[in-house]
């Protein structure tokens, strides 16, 4: 369900500048969303929430590649606007959980990123959006 939305969210990108308070230059958004941050997201969530068993190596690795994705983007998404960089913070401190989490193995601290990651792409989506 959350991918379903994340993709209707994603393709209406190019709504971004209109309608909203203030001026954000939103050039590339939707070429980053769709490159990295959206295979790098759902990778994250299509990881077992209910396992019971720690993750094997190769869980961890696309953990791993998927967290690298989304710091990677996050600098290019910078854009002047208090808001707008609110949320890129919080996703930056989720992503921050999920890394270390893979560092450490730790499922639990990986659950805490998993769920955080979630409200800034969503709340980020629900206010810069034009419906």
């Amino acid at each position: 369900m959350k991918r379903v939305l994340l993709l209707f969210l994603i393709f209406h990108l190019h709504l971004f500048a209109q309608d909203t308070d203030d001026s954000v230059d939103f050039t590339g958004v939707m070429q980053v969303m769709m490159t990295l941050l959206t295979p790098a997201s759902n990778t994250i969530w299509e990881v077992d929430y209910f396992a019971t068993e720690p993750y094997d190596d190769q869980t961890w690795q696309g953990i791993s590649v998927a967290s690298d994705q989304i710091a990677s983007a996050l600098p290019s998404l910078a854009r002047d606007n208090a808001r707008w960089m609110n949320y890129l913070n919080e996703l930056q401190n989720a992503n921050n959980k999920i890394r270390d989490s893979v560092e450490f193995k730790d499922m639990v601290l990986f659950l805490q990123g998993y769920d955080e990651i979630y409200y800034p792409c969503e709340d980020c989506h629900t206010e810069f959006l034009s419906y």
